[in-house]
């Protein structure tokens, strides 16, 4: 598989990039399994807010499947676009036995100087 490379085409949803992949797998794995984010070159993750992670784990409480950390399927189907000042994130989340759910998880990522500025949203039904 080529390499997807990051664009800011705000015309239509592309791939995640690769480059993004482990750091937001780690946001993602914190976000549902608790398991702690570790840290990734060129990316700073911002403190998540705890109203919005309790709001996104009672989300995915009240879901009919159980969640495990994020598989590889989930790039699949996981997209970004442009937003002109952002990147808008959409990561799929997966069950604990590696399916894709309609779970997303929702992230934004800002350019900051030489460094990448990633912000978690709510995980949701998409």
């Amino acid at each position: 598989m080529a390499d997807i490379p990051v664009t800011k085409n705000s015309e239509y949803e592309r791939p995640v990039p690769h480059s993004w992949r482990p750091a937001l797998k780690s946001l993602a794995d914190y976000i549902v399994c608790d398991i702690p984010s570790e840290s990734h070159p060129g990316v700073s993750l911002e403190a998540i807010d705890n109203d919005s992670l309790s709001i996104s784990r009672a989300n995915m409480e009240a879901y009919p499947a159980q969640f495990g950390p994020l598989s590889c399927a989930s790039w699949d189907s996981s997209v970004y676009i442009w937003m002109q000042d952002h990147w808008d994130i959409l990561i799929d989340l997966t069950t604990r036995d590696g399916k894709v759910s309609d779970l997303v998880l929702h992230a934004s990522a800002r350019e900051a100087g030489d460094e990448l500025s990633m912000r978690v949203g709510l995980v949701y039904v998409h």
